[in-house]
């Protein structure tokens, strides 16, 4: 273990306490919080909508890391996030078929 980790060599116990109630807020806020808004929002807003909210997570991280922390976003980030936006757009396109109203049944 020591081999592992040497610099734990010397130090004093860790109180895990803080650390449990600090797991368990941020497992509330950046998992079963988002989740549940998601499930109960997709009968309002739609599921496309709901779709599209749902891949700009990703985007927004890196984009909010950027302006917040001053972190460097690499060309390969940025390229995630380019294909990312243009897959919402093309998701989102509307189509030919969209047009087309069904028929109502003749007798």
């Amino acid at each position: 273990m020591l081999l592992a980790f040497p610099f734990m060599r010397n130090h004093e116990p860790i109180e895990w306490l803080p650390f449990l109630a600090l797991a368990l807020v941020l497992g509330l806020l950046g998992q079963t919080i988002p989740v549940i808004t998601l499930m109960k929002g997709i009968p309002i807003v739609g599921s496309s909508i709901a779709g599209a909210l749902a891949s700009i997570e990703l985007p927004v991280a890196v984009i909010s890391s950027a302006i917040f922390l001053g972190e460097t976003v690499t060309i390969t980030q940025s390229l995630g996030v380019a294909l990312v936006f243009i897959g919402i757009l093309l998701f989102n396109l509307p189509t030919q078929n969209a047009e087309l109203k069904p028929k109502a049944a003749t007798p």
